[in-house]
């Protein structure tokens, strides 16, 4: 069963910018591998995307139940021209250790069985509620043919504690978040307003976004 928690305890997170001002920044990163990057320079002006919407927020968080751990809170993100995206970033109100994926695909819903998903493992922290910016390695280049990014946040656990980020309510892109059902392909999404049943779901945008340049 979803679990969610409200937001509270910053006013940095109503806000639902791309980069929230007061909250402390965790810069990570880690091995990647060849494939959808390069290691061509940055050309052009940097561009960034997010889900959520300009304008206010009612902050909550998505955080898994007891038997979902290991799922995949997934974003997705459409360009318009062809982009390679270099940064995610996300907002996290718990410090533990956990993964990023990532992959891109020509479908507007998220593949079951992606071609090529790259991960980069996240280290614990002493900060929970804080803003996670991680480098891409390799960065994922978006093209006409595969426009679309999905990027996620595997939600682990230990003991009590688990992973969780922070979301809006109320959302207004429900088609842009999902949830996966299992922890690998195929790996079940659905809306996350959606899952596990339409009764059940979260309306909620994640606080995810992305940065790039121009291919």
């Amino acid at each position: 069963m979803r679990w969610m928690i409200s937001m509270l305890m910053s006013s940095v997170l109503i806000a639902c910018s791309d980069v929230p001002p007061r909250l402390p920044v965790d810069g990570s990163g880690g091995a990647g591998g060849s494939g959808a990057g390069g290691d061509d320079r940055p050309d052009g002006d940097l561009v960034t995307m997010s889900i959520v919407p300009s304008g206010g927020c009612v902050p909550s968080s998505v955080t898994p139940g007891p038997d979902e751990l290991g799922a995949i809170a997934l974003g997705r993100f459409e360009v318009q021209a062809p982009l390679r995206v270099e940064e995610l970033r996300y907002v996290a109100c718990s410090g533990i250790a956990h993964e990023v994926v990532y992959f891109r695909s020509g479908s507007e819903v998220p593949d079951e069985e992606p071609e090529a998903v790259w991960s980069i493992a996240v280290p614990e922290s002493s900060m929970a509620e804080r803003q996670v910016a991680i480098s891409l390695d390799p960065p994922l280049r978006l093209t006409d043919d595969q426009r679309f990014g999905y990027f996620g946040v595997r939600m682990t656990g230990e003991g009590d504690v688990t992973m969780c980020v922070a979301a809006c309510e109320d959302s207004a892109q429900p088609e842009r978040n999902y949830w996966s059902d299992n922890d690998a392909p195929p790996f079940g999404w659905k809306q996350l307003s959606q899952s596990p049943t339409p009764a059940a779901g979260l309306p909620y945008d994640y606080q995810f976004s992305i940065a790039g340049h121009p291919l």
